[in-house]
């Protein structure tokens, strides 16, 4: 977006909660909800010359919304907030949830005879 664009230009979509400024450097025009934490442990594997070894760790999944000023797609971010992570469009993380949900409720149903 031009640095000579007003801004902001419009409203935010209702789960925007960042603060916007008109001196916001260009790059920095975009949306962003709140982020939400989500506590899980998760499984590290390490490689090593005797075999592999693997531990439990504490994580907090971070998972929010962001849309770049100017484009349509609203991109879902999921992640530690930090080194690890990755956005994927609404549509797909629609998707995902679906399928996630779909494979851990495999977990409890009965074995087909």
């Amino acid at each position: 977006m031009p640095a000579s664009s007003p801004w902001p230009s419009g409203p935010c979509p209702s789960w925007c909660t960042r603060p916007h400024a008109e001196d916001d450097h260009p790059d920095d025009r975009a949306h962003t909800s709140d982020g939400v934490d989500v506590p899980a442990i998760e499984r590290v594997t390490t490689f090593a010359p005797g075999g592999v070894a693997y531990r439990r760790a504490a994580i907090a999944l971070q998972l929010g919304l962001h849309q770049v000023v100017g484009e349509e797609t609203t991109w879902v971010y999921i992640g530690d907030g930090e080194r690890r992570g990755f956005e994927v469009g609404a549509t797909d993380a629609r998707e995902v949830a679906r399928a996630l949900l779909r494979l851990v409720s495999a977990i409890d149903a009965p074995r087909e005879a």
